[in-house]
């Protein structure tokens, strides 16, 4: 998706200024694109299209035109302002999206002859609705990949309960079920939530990590939470971002 755009006289009518794209332009970008697909996938069965418009809107509407399961982006994993980091179009889908969201960091763990394997799996939660969905989720991409899920609850004032209490509190919160669909382990960290979910995600050298997030609007934007936005920033793994009664069909699906 992007728009194709020619040189223009800044001093020529408006209406002389917007040219619609021709033919010739758009199946130059696709041959690209096809090129470009063809080198990474090879053999794998896939199609190419090409929206000629603005990115995030062109892939929003495909996503919801192809009753899209999941959308995977790349993002940039660099330190600065907020679009620097992720990058206007993966940050606007994001917001966007309603279903879940895979980003891939530019990282060289998924360049080589060896496939990336999904092995390890964490799964943050606060006990809300989102993070419910989002171990749905996790537990049936670990299922799928016969990987070991890590669900982690991460405590911001100690005084409050010890360890125990907050172990027993996620044992009783995940329903039952979860255990006839992966094995899974609980774990309580202290301190602030998205530097604590990074370091676990780090010690237990995660292949992926499933967060929930809740479209919330303010003003005139679509905010993911502060925890959330800033492990999609930070995080050297694959992020799965699981928006509030995703499409994923997680109850009732062997796989």
């Amino acid at each position: 998706a992007d728009p194709i755009l020619y040189p223009m006289d800044p001093f020529a009518p408006m209406e002389v200024q917007s040219m619609p794209p021709r033919p010739q332009d758009e199946a130059g970008m696709l041959a690209k694109v096809r090129e470009h697909v063809r080198t990474v996938l090879e053999d794998q069965p896939h199609d190419v299209s090409l929206a000629v418009g603005q990115p995030i809107a062109a892939i929003l509407s495909a996503a919801r035109e192809q009753t899209a399961d999941l959308i995977v982006m790349g993002t940039h994993l660099r330190y600065g302002w907020r679009r620097a980091l992720l990058g206007s179009v993966s940050e606007g889908v994001l917001h966007g999206s309603e279903c879940p969201v895979l980003t891939v960091a530019d990282h060289d763990r998924f360049v080589g002859e060896t496939p990336y394997a999904v092995a390890n799996i964490l799964c943050p939660i606060n006990f809300s609705d989102v993070a419910r969905e989002s171990v749905y989720v996790a537990a049936r991409v670990a299922q799928a990949f016969h990987a070991r899920l890590t669900i982690v609850h991460i405590v911001e004032d100690d005084a409050m309960m010890n360890a125990g209490a907050h172990e027993e509190r996620i044992r009783t919160w995940i329903s039952p079920e979860l255990r006839d669909i992966c094995s899974y382990r609980e774990v309580v960290a202290r301190g602030k939530p998205a530097e604590r979910v990074l370091d676990c995600a780090e010690d237990l050298a995660a292949d992926l990590v499933v967060i929930g997030a809740q479209h919330k609007q303010f003003r005139d934007t679509t905010v993911l939470g502060a925890t959330t936005e800033r492990v999609i920033r930070l995080a050297s793994s694959p992020v799965l971002i699981v928006p509030r009664e995703s499409s994923i069909s997680v109850r009732g699906n062997s796989g």
